[in-house]
């Protein structure tokens, strides 16, 4: 009885015994799988990296020269920005390329520049077409208005002008000549009417002009006409146009809210 008791637990024992022995190699197995797998994926992204260092090197470096030069220009723009070392400060900044400032020839130009005058700043670009103001011009161009004004000018025309004979005669040629000039008056009138018809002229008056006299003496006196021009005083339409720019002081601010 005892004998069997003995082989049974023996036979247990052994069976355990060879469960873990079988787990035991299970675990090691799954262990070196995970292991080599890894070691793979390791070796995968070296590779990956090997094939692209140079790639991510060049990125990484013009990002690291990018955030340098942005941070030296927001470091140049600060300095030289300081209140109460203004002007001199800027002037001298300007003078060494420093902080996007212009030079004192250019700040005293800018300053000297008349208000809302577009034809001033572009003189101003043309004179300093590096100059750091030369983006607060270019705005205050951009923002310009136009506006368009009627304007009349005097201005004299004249037309052919002939008067014949007049039917009545006088005692004197003089008489004979300044009857003749009267009704020369209304021919010169009716003459100069033409402008009036366009919407380019405004006739303000008219007169004949002699050139040439003819007289002839009757029994009973003098009869004269002449050939010459008739002048028209009138007025020419025309059109001018004005352009407008906004204040200097705008333009600064354009541009200050412009920049990051």
């Amino acid at each position: 009885m005892l004998k069997r008791v003995s082989d049974a637990l023996r036979g247990a024992v052994g069976r355990a015994s060879g469960e873990a022995v079988r787990l035991r190699r299970l675990f090691i197995d799954q262990y070196r799988r995970r292991r080599s797998g890894a070691l793979v994926l390791g070796q995968r992204l070296a590779a990956w990296a090997g094939r692209h260092w140079r790639r991510i090197s060049a990125v990484g470096a013009m990002s690291w020269i990018a955030w340098i030069v942005l941070n030296t220009i927001s470091v140049q723009n600060n300095l030289c920005s300081i209140r109460f070392l203004q002007p001199s400060l800027a002037d001298a900044c300007g003078a060494l390329g420093l902080g996007n400032k212009p030079t004192r020839t250019e700040r005293l130009a800018w300053e000297a520049l008349p208000d809302r005058s577009c034809p001033a700043l572009r003189q101003f670009v043309d004179r300093f077409p590096e100059s750091a103001l030369r983006g607060q011009a270019a705005d205050l161009l951009a923002a310009r208005e136009t506006s368009e004004t009627t304007v009349w000018t005097k201005a004299a025309r004249s037309l052919p002008l002939t008067v014949p004979l007049s039917a009545e005669d006088r005692r004197s040629e003089a008489d004979a000549r300044a009857l003749a000039l009267v009704g020369a008056t209304s021919i010169a009138d009716n003459l100069c009417s033409g402008f009036a018809q366009t919407q380019i002229y405004r006739v303000l008056a008219s007169r004949p002009d002699p050139a040439e006299w003819t007289c002839r003496p009757f029994s009973t006196g003098y009869a004269c006409g002449f050939s010459g021009k008739a002048i028209c005083d009138v007025e020419i339409r025309g059109v001018t146009t004005t352009e407008t720019c906004p204040p200097k002081a705008a333009g600064k601010t354009q541009s200050a809210a412009a920049q990051p």
